[in-house]
């Protein structure tokens, strides 16, 4: 091994007789991996795999590098004008293909924007509406919209009736509760008589309901009193009724548009309720309260004053922009003026 001592930081190493250039330069990089952990080792151990590479590696390490500066530039070059192309915005004087020569041209000519249809490298499919299809279903969507018929004959108002998830739970909640009432203010009645509570008649019942025990300061008159009515209405009259109601899905129907009959119908329990010709109905009302106190609804006006006709779901609740867009689909379907009522 030879070594060569570096003199000075920064000067030149002095070459022996029969050194070339190369080894001079080597010999430098080894002797300064000899030192300790300063700044001057670890600079120059950094250079080691540089010194030992030729002429041709270091070309192919050039080329190597120009082709990834090159594949990174064209690849945040293809990314930006994707994204100018998803937003749809491109000047007057660009071109998209053969066929858009003369469009840009003109645009070019106003010194303004042209927005085109947005394509990805070739695509043929309009995201443009696309888009604006989303915003339609957002906006309006198609459960609360009216129900068209394949050949758009017919459009129907549906009545889902009393079976939804919200009565379910009431017609649950509602009886249990109305037990527990019961149990209390009958409760209050037995202990002013010097008898036990209803959950005192076995340890079980006293230990797994302690909260149905009326407490210290409950009398029968008048929270007693209170309790044991509402827990009769509620257990022996509105329970059965809510449950009668939500087992046999009463109001469940339609209110059916039929463009062939030009007639109305309404349909509840499978049993016509109403049936009015197109020709009786004189305007389409659509009336919306923006307090909350008063009627959301459309509704129709008969000719000759002979009243008006409610055909919209009770248990629908809707957004103003939808009612707003069923009321204008209405009176295209049946040709009759709209009246808005605020």
């Amino acid at each position: 091994h030879f070594y060569v001592r570096v003199p000075a930081l920064g000067s030149p190493p002095r070459c022996p007789p029969g050194f070339s250039r190369r080894a001079a330069d080597l010999a430098v990089v080894q002797s300064a991996m000899r030192l300790p952990a300063s700044a001057l080792g670890v600079g120059l151990g950094s250079l080691l795999p540089l010194a030992r590479e030729g002429p041709a590696e270091r070309r192919r390490r050039r080329r190597r590098l120009r082709a990834v500066r090159t594949l990174s530039f064209g690849t945040a070059a293809l990314l930006a004008w994707r994204s100018v192309q998803a937003w749809g915005f491109v000047t007057g004087a660009s071109v998209q293909g053969a066929g858009s020569a003369t469009a840009s041209g003109a645009a070019s000519a106003r010194g303004g924007r042209t927005r085109l249809a947005r394509q990805f490298f070739g695509d043929s499919k309009d995201y443009e509406a696309e888009e604006q299809a989303r915003l339609e279903a957002f906006k309006y969507p198609e459960d609360q919209m009216w129900k068209v018929s394949g050949d758009g004959s017919k459009i129907r108002e549906v009545y889902e009736g009393a079976r939804n998830p919200g009565s379910v739970f009431f017609s649950i909640f509602q009886p249990g509760a109305s037990i527990g009432f019961l149990i209390v203010g009958l409760s209050t009645l037995l202990l002013e008589n010097g008898y036990p509570a209803i959950v005192d008649v076995s340890a079980w019942t006293k230990e797994a309901f302690p909260y149905l025990r009326p407490g210290m300061d409950t009398a029968w008159f008048p929270q007693g009193m209170f309790l044991t009515f509402y827990g009769l209405f509620g257990t022996f009259i509105f329970g059965p009724f809510q449950w009668w109601l939500m087992l046999f899905n009463k109001g469940k129907g339609c209110a059916e548009f039929d463009n062939k009959n030009k007639s109305l119908s309404i349909v509840k329990d499978d049993e016509l309720i109403s049936e009015v010709p197109f020709e009786n109905i004189d305007t389409v009302v659509f009336e919306w309260s923006n307090t909350g106190l008063g009627a959301r609804t459309i509704y129709l006006l008969l000719k000759d004053d002979n009243g008006r006709i409610d055909f919209m779901s009770p248990n629908g609740e809707y957004s103003k922009q939808v009612m707003e867009k069923k009321a204008s689909v209405l009176s295209d379907f049946l040709k009759k003026e709209l009246v808005v009522v605020e």
